[in-house]
């Protein structure tokens, strides 16, 4: 089934082979019989590495040691949930993923919109980002980011880029949408204009703690 599905989706791409390949949450299927296909469908060139998304950190251990054992492809890139608000993968996860050399891909970077400036966190109170918590944040972000002539959006990106746990430089990435090519293009340019100032990160900082 596994092969079948896989093949249905290269088939539909139009292309030979996937770069990653993710797997996400099945606790309906025995671990061991998942990771077997998948090692043979590896074999057979179908894709180059392997992801994960949205399992705990334990079982990201599990699968790996499994891996191992058997002498299976194992997982080398984990995507996931990361921002400037939303930080609970920096505790358990982070160090699991340097432990087995997983690089992560972070998604959401600006928050589902809610980052995005403007009128977005308002109107957004439905969304997932849409709690008192995260807009007790936003009241300690708005004055920083305005005094520093910043962007919510900008902020948002500089922060993943080099206040981060990322390892830009070494394999990690952030995952971006765009409307259009200058959209994309403006959303490059910011994740490489460095290092916010101390104020900004401190604001985030006191923002967060809640959630440690």
């Amino acid at each position: 089934m596994l092969r079948l599905t896989l093949q249905k989706s290269l088939a539909e791409l139009r292309t030979h082979n996937l770069h990653v390949y993710y797997l996400g949450p099945d606790r309906s299927v025995p671990q061991s019989d998942i990771f077997c296909g998948i090692n043979a469908v590896h074999q057979e060139g179908l894709f180059a590495k392997l992801g994960v998304t949205c399992l705990p950190a334990w079982e990201v251990a599990q699968i790996c040691e499994l891996c191992d054992r058997e002498g299976w492809v194992k997982p080398s890139v984990y995507q996931g949930k990361y921002n400037v608000l939303h930080r609970a993968v920096e505790p358990g996860l982070f160090p699991r993923l340097r432990h087995y050399g997983i690089k992560f891909y972070a998604f959401n970077p600006i928050a589902g919109g809610f980052l995005a400036g403007g009128e977005s966190h308002k109107r957004n109170k439905n969304w997932g980002y849409g709690n008192e918590e995260y807009f007790a944040v936003m009241e300690l972000l708005d004055p920083v980011v305005e005094k520093h002539e910043l962007t919510l959006r900008e902020c948002a990106l500089r922060w993943l880029a080099d206040h981060s746990l990322l390892g830009m430089g070494k394999g990690d990435a952030v995952l971006m949408g765009a409307s259009g090519a200058a959209h994309l293009e403006s959303n490059l340019v910011d994740l490489e204009k460095g290092p916010l100032p101390d104020v900004v990160v401190g604001a985030s900082d006191r923002g967060v703690r809640w959630k440690y």
